[in-house]
């Protein structure tokens, strides 16, 4: 058994490597060069697994565009200043540290440090002395946010003064190995320690540790433990601070945003809630929130403008996949010199709301700027529940900021009645901060009372009291100053209680409170919503979800209603409800609901196809054929709709014609055997 666990191990091993070098080979030229010596020693490797797994030149040149972009330390610069002097290093490696060497400069150990770390702060050579052999000392001045040590030293030494520099390993070489005399070289420590101080007491410390930080244990010249780890700091240091959520962004959405935006990933924060809507509806609201030097505008060439258009795209899917709502709202953003001045050091908010059956969900907003071709995401898992008649506490969103808004504003994004709340993302708060508990009460009565409280895990540490009456039909809304709670993990109760003081409902929410001094704020807001006031439109939304989750008699009763709203802009709501009644065959009612929008929708194939699947189900084939065929103009037909032309055909005697339609119908889905049969039984296309 161990044998063969081995023997797995070693084919894997080899598959594995074998498989690495298929990918490498198909790699053209320049991305091979640039993979295996440009960026060989700052490319990280998950960064390099995917490079590998791209298809096409596009794809890699995008990935190589992205790859800098995340390591351009002023993205506000036309210059990214990262890959200009990664490149003079690359140069200056290739040029200069390969005199001594048959190697490419950046292959060398000189060069590979060279590379990772820049122009030391100091050089001393050595070379020519009687003392030690050639000896290059570079002194560095290390970045700690890298996790390399405040000061440090490198050695390159020509072993026995042969070959090229090679970087000196006070574990792995010893001291000894850097005096000339070789094998007559002193064997104790102490005399190899004297001769090196003789040439240079900075060469003599920096044989025994690269960290200058370190003590040496014991004796002078005796190895600290911490060298093989502060080598390993070194060799990893272009991989600390470079964020790589770019590829993990990729790896989950790329499929879900065009080429141009794939690698352009910037991180958000999320607000996603569930507030009731009018008719007793649920409502989904989000918020999208992206910091400043991850969001920039296009200006003109005077500055007196700055624009872009931001693309936002909602997906809805249930548990199974299946997509349920989608929604695409293009928004042209343009600000003056003065507004961009007031906004650009805050974030931005986009913030929206749409009803939702019930049923689990996962919902996905998608962002995308057109001016940056930088795109986010934030998605929430959601399970919506309908409303119950009855006194309840419905929900509640943590707010940093409430305003007052006309009564006449209607149902909004985050504003129910006279209140707009302004979400704080990911319920994050300063003690400095006022904390805006905004909670939606249904059913209940005006004696009732509303308990709101923040606690920790040990205990209650706010309470507060309300009457329902006293919110006056509103929500129930209320301010708590943070100042007395330490930063740390909190929940938010609201209760509802009865005339006993007895909990009828609750909900709760997380409350974060930082240690920082201040949260960024949106400082640029961009609020929609969807508008239940426009007759039928509610209905017509939630009549298309319950078609997408196949619940076909709900979504025949808010169709009907929709349709009964009598709006004529909203003429898809009789083609919808058409579809619907196709599935029970109600004929009769399609063509009621379908025949005054035939010569207004001429090419909406909703229109023209049902009108062909009614008078196909009764049996009127000369005009089921004439609309089949209208159909196929419009848009790709599906297997449906030509298996019912092609029995039309075959109906009306058209033998030849009907094969034809079968017969493409088959080029569609060549497992229908039903179909193959009726092809065997008909004769071919008369001329």
């Amino acid at each position: 058994m161990i044998v063969r666990s081995g023997l797995a191990v070693v084919l894997i091993s080899i598959s594995t490597g074998l498989y690495a070098q298929d990918k490498l080979a198909r790699l053209s030229p320049a991305h091979r060069k640039w993979l295996q010596e440009e960026v060989v020693y700052i490319i990280t490797g998950k960064e390099k697994d995917l490079f590998l797994t791209l298809e096409t030149e596009d794809s890699r040149e995008r990935f190589i565009e992205a790859f800098w972009t995340k390591r351009d330390p002023d993205p506000a610069t036309l210059e990214n200043e990262f890959k200009k002097e990664h490149y003079r290093r690359l140069d200056y490696a290739n040029r200069i540290l390969s005199r001594d060497s048959p190697r490419p400069g950046w292959k060398t150990d000189r060069g590979r440090m060279y590379i990772i770390l820049g122009e030391p702060r100091e050089k001393q050579s050595y070379d020519g002395s009687a003392e030690v052999v050639s000896i290059d000392h570079w002194f560095y001045q290390g970045e700690t946010a890298k996790g390399l040590p405040p000061f440090f030293d490198l050695l390159f030494f020509k072993d026995r003064d042969i070959g090229e520099h090679r970087l000196y390993n006070p574990q792995m070489d010893g001291a000894r190995a850097l005096l000339r005399m070789g094998p007559f070289a002193p064997s104790d420590d102490d005399t190899v320690m004297r001769q090196l101080t003789s040439v240079s007491v900075d060469l003599a410390r920096a044989s025994a540790s690269i960290d200058r930080g370190e003590v040496a244990e014991g004796r002078e010249g005796r190895i600290p433990m911490g060298t093989g780890f502060t080598m390993a700091a070194i060799e990893k240091s272009p991989y600390r601070a470079v964020r790589t959520d770019y590829v993990d962004s990729y790896l989950k959405h790329g499929s879900r945003v065009s080429a141009e935006y794939s690698f352009n990933y910037v991180p958000s924060r999320g607000y996603v809630t569930i507030l009731d809507g009018p008719r007793g509806t649920p409502f989904v609201h989000y918020s999208i929130e992206v910091d400043p030097d991850s969001f920039s505008l296009e200006t003109d060439a005077d500055r007196t403008k700055f624009y872009t258009t931001v693309d936002f795209s909602l997906e809805v899917r249930d548990r199974a996949g299946e997509l349920i709502a989608v929604q695409d709202n293009p928004m042209y953003i343009e600000l003056t010199a003065s507004q961009f001045q007031q906004v650009s050091s805050s974030p931005f908010a986009y913030q929206d709301s749409f009803p939702l059956v019930p049923g689990g969900y996962k919902v996905s907003v998608i962002l995308r700027n057109r001016a940056t071709k930088q795109y986010s995401i934030v998605e929430k898992d959601l399970e919506v529940e309908m409303p119950e008649p009855k006194p309840a506490v419905a929900s509640l969103v943590l707010g940093y900021r409430t305003e007052s808004v006309p009564a006449s504003s209607g149902y909004g994004t985050f504003r129910l009645g006279t209140t707009q709340v302004l979400p704080a993302s990911e319920d994050a708060f300063t003690p400095a901060d006022t904390l805006h508990v905004f909670a939606q009460v249904r059913e209940a009565r005006p004696d009732q009372h509303v308990r709101f409280g923040v606690a920790n895990v040990q205990e209650k540490l706010v309470s507060r009291e309300t009457k329902v009456g006293d919110y006056q039909g509103g929500p129930a809304v209320e301010a708590f100053p943070l100042t007395q709670l330490a930063p740390g993990d909190y929940r938010v109760t609201v209760e509802l209680l009865d005339s006993t003081g007895a909990s009828l409902s609750s909900k709760d929410s997380l409350l974060v409170i930082s240690p920082r001094s201040a949260i960024p704020r949106a400082g640029l807001v961009y609020r929609r919503g969807f508008n239940p006031a426009i007759p039928g439109l509610l209905a017509l939304a939630v009549g298309q979800q319950f078609i997408a989750s196949n619940r076909l008699p709900e979504a025949e009763a808010a169709l009907e209603e929709a349709v009964a709203a009598n709006n004529p802009k909203l003429p898809m709501a009789r083609f919808k409800l058409a579809g619907v009644l196709l599935a029970s065959r109600e004929t009769d009612r399609v063509l009621e609901l379908l025949l005054p929008l035939k010569d207004s929708y001429p090419n909406e194939p909703e229109v023209v196809e049902g009108l062909g699947f009614a008078y196909y189900f009764k049996e009127d084939w000369g005009q089921a054929v004439t609309y089949f065929e209208q159909s196929r103009k419009l848009h790709e037909p599906s297997t449906r709709l030509l298996n019912a032309l092609g029995e039309s055909y075959e109906k009306l005697g058209r033998p030849g014609e009907a094969k034809e339609a079968f017969e493409r119908s088959l080029q569609i889905d060549s497992n229908q055997p039903g179909i193959k049969e009726k092809v065997a039984g008909l004769p071919g296309k008369k001329p």
